[in-house]
């Protein structure tokens, strides 16, 4: 049962300090019961070295106040709603807020917002804080912390993908009153360079081309995708209503809603095959896990070992390709790939700085 006891504490001067001694229980993310102590100090109830009988008058209605503020806080302990949540919003522990958070979070990038939290409390658990934090606790220091173990983990936009979400968390709990203070708001997260994938050449396509791999489905996507520089989540709900009759690819793009209509190459037509019915999936793919696994065998069987290829390799492989053999200039490249701001797409230009300098390092050499 959930308690709280008015306590003192007698001072060099003289004085006494009160404070309450708040006992709760809760229960942790595997449902186990804990128990948690904490303590409240009344600085505004100190009471005076009575040295007169205005003191003891005066000591006599702080003690009062500070009864009152324990009979609040006990009846805001008995009365809330279940066993984790208080009715006084900032004494909300922060896992349930989050928890509330993801639960309303509507947008596509709701799995990187779950892996966000997942982090935070990680990041908790290894510095030996108490994952029970509430919202009123949260600091500064536990951002500053948090993002100092996210530049440890990770490289590249992943810092700031994760640090960008985890302030919005923390602004949602401030403009909702559950913090009186957006304790993130000075924390400076350094924009993060994006890191650099391998690109596959067509050479290397046409290896692939040739070779086995273990599921035909993720061969005829990936290369449809090499083509066409859809995204892993675009290709895998792809639906026979995308493909006009004059060989088009039309629809909105999962992460950006960002409408593309690209006429497609013939090799991408060859890999469609017969046309289904316009409402099934042009592509019958396991899961993204299951993909890449196949993808990695593929690979291998291929001969490119040297090269860790995703299905997002697919979708650069194309940026760069388009704009190399090609000849697209950004816009156009900008525009074919779906992207919202040419900054996203000069990072192609960067692999195509690279194959120009493997070309020219594959030139024979003579004698002079």
């Amino acid at each position: 049962m959930a308690s709280v006891k008015l306590r003192k504490r007698k001072n060099a001067d003289g004085t006494t300090s009160l404070f309450l001694d708040i006992y709760t229980y809760y229960k942790d993310s595997s449902g186990k019961g804990k128990a948690r102590r904490r303590y409240e100090f009344l600085d505004e109830c100190k009471l005076l070295k009575p040295t007169s009988p205005i003191d003891k008058a005066e000591n006599k209605s702080r003690l009062n106040l500070a009864e009152q503020i324990r009979n609040k806080r006990e009846t805001e302990l008995l009365t809330r709603s279940h066993d984790l949540v208080f009715l006084n919003k900032q004494e909300t522990y922060f896992k349930d807020f989050c928890s509330e958070f993801l639960e309303d979070y509507t947008k596509k990038n709701k799995k990187n917002v779950r892996a966000t939290i997942a982090h935070f409390f990680t990041y908790l658990k290894e510095k030996g804080l108490p994952e029970s934090i509430f919202c009123n606790e949260l600091t500064a220091g536990h951002c500053e912390g948090y993002l100092d173990y996210l530049e440890q983990e990770f490289n590249g936009e992943t810092i700031e993908t994760y640090f960008r979400l985890f302030k919005r968390i923390i602004r949602s709990a401030y403009k909702n009153g559950f913090i009186t203070k957006d304790v993130c708001q000075d924390v400076v997260c350094k924009k993060g360079t994006p890191a650099v994938r391998d690109i596959l050449d067509f050479e290397e396509i046409a290896q692939l081309a040739q070779a086995h791999c273990p599921n035909k489905e993720v061969k005829r996507a990936f290369l449809f995708s090499c083509y066409t520089g859809l995204r892993w989540g675009d290709v895998k709900v792809l639906k026979w209503a995308n493909i006009t009759r004059d060989g088009r690819l039309k629809l909105v793009q999962g992460k950006t809603r960002h409408a593309i209509d690209n006429q497609l190459h013939d090799i991408a037509l060859q890999l469609l095959g017969e046309a289904g019915k316009p409402d099934e999936y042009v592509f019958n793919l396991p899961s993204h896990a299951g993909s890449n696994k196949s993808l990695k065998k593929w690979c291998f069987n291929a001969g490119i070992h040297d090269k860790n290829i995703t299905w997002h390799c697919a979708r650069h492989s194309f940026g760069t390709n388009i704009i190399y053999y090609g000849g697209a200039d950004v816009k156009t490249a900008s525009e074919m790939l779906g992207h919202t701001d040419l900054t996203y797409t000069t990072r192609y230009t960067h692999a195509v700085e690279a194959l120009k300098q493997r070309a020219i390092e594959k030139l024979p050499s003579i004698e002079i």
